[in-house]
């Protein structure tokens, strides 16, 4: 927003690598893309160097923003200023993780030795801060990461007794810090434990990213309660957060129309460029469902009718030449360029 104060927040630009992965995932136009690989390496580099001894991130300069929520110092999570912030260093992870899959791909495409071994230090660097925040900040007594360091939170003597919060534990999830086998069990832990240090909604698309992550999308729709009290109070935008001073327009908190066509409907890009699509629904307890996506070739369109308990009927169309796969059940549907019908008992 508009600031007399010079605001530069280092961990947006962490985001600002995943956006890029995410055009690489929705567009296909390497042309522009190619032009981002440099700024992406001088912002990996720039956290690179904050690394420490303990391979998680040092102290931080400048407003390392993460969530307006009060647990938080005016939204900065524990760490970032003395150093050790789990958070921060699983935002660099997610965001390395993501650099390496791009930079391999234009690796293979250019037969450029160069980026390949820069993929490689990516990867290799993820995997490095990945260890150090699991076994520095695991806290197994509370079967969750902590925030910071387990053995270091007496030396910040705000944080006597540890300090645990949802967001940090998401990233454990969604960078797989948390072994793969945990990351259920974490989750459930994570939406229930009321001690946690809570997500506003801008955060909760994170939130929700961590429970399709683990299978978790059916209870999606019973989460909306925020966005459904915007509705009620008669707002026609989103609102910035759940909390007393807002903006009452704020694109942040619009999670709702990513997820309703990501996990409610289940489209997803199964490609780079969105070449081809999964389409895997998460109904809960609606009865049917339409959804119209669009793509760089037309419009992703689904219909759908749920069928006694486990049945669903239907037709999904797709555009230009896309083919995909659409998954109920336990059960795989080949899809096909065009409209088809859907009928499963």
């Amino acid at each position: 927003g508009p600031s007399f104060i010079p605001q530069v927040i280092p961990a947006f630009s962490l985001y600002w690598v995943d956006m890029i992965h995410d055009f690489y995932t929705y567009r296909e136009d390497d042309d522009y893309l190619r032009q981002f690989l440099p700024g992406i390496e001088t912002v990996l580099a720039w956290f690179e160097q904050r690394i420490d001894h303990t391979g998680m991130l040092g102290p931080l300069e400048w407003f390392n923003f993460a969530d307006w929520t009060d647990g938080f110092m005016v939204g900065s999570p524990p760490g970032v200023d003395l150093g050790h912030s789990a958070l921060v260093s699983l935002n660099y992870v997610y965001a390395l993780d993501r650099a390496s899959e791009l930079f391999t791909y234009f690796a293979l495409m250019e037969d450029n030795e160069r980026l390949g071994n820069r993929a490689l230090e990516f990867r290799n660097q993820a995997q490095r801060t990945r260890r150090a925040v699991y076994n520095l900040c695991m806290d197994f007594g509370k079967g969750m990461l902590a925030d910071l360091p387990v053995d270091e939170t007496e030396q910040h003597s705000l944080y006597k007794s540890g300090i645990h919060s949802q967001h940090t534990n998401i990233f454990g999830i969604l960078t797989d810090a948390i072994p793969l086998d945990d990351q259920k069990d974490l989750m459930k832990s994570v939406l229930k434990d009321r001690t946690l240090i809570p997500t506003t909604i801008y955060f909760r698309f994170y939130l929700f990213e961590a429970m399709k992550k683990v299978g978790m999308e059916e209870e999606y729709t019973s989460m909306l309660d925020t966005w459904e009290r915007m509705l009620e109070n008669g707002l026609t935008t989103f609102q910035e957060g759940d909390y007393k001073d807002r903006s009452d327009c704020h694109a942040w908190s619009a999670s709702p129309l990513y997820h309703f066509l990501t996990m409610v409907a289940g489209i997803n890009s199964a490609e780079p460029g969105f070449r081809s699509v999964e389409i895997r629904p998460a109904m809960d307890d609606l009865e049917e469902l339409e959804a119209t996506m669009p793509h760089p070739d037309g419009v992703i369109e689904v219909s759908l009718k749920r069928k006694g308990k486990e049945g669903i009927t239907g037709t999904i169309s797709l555009p230009g030449d896309m083919k995909g796969e659409f998954h109920w059940n336990k059960e795989t549907v080949y899809l096909t360029p065009g409209s088809q019908e859907i009928k499963l008992k």
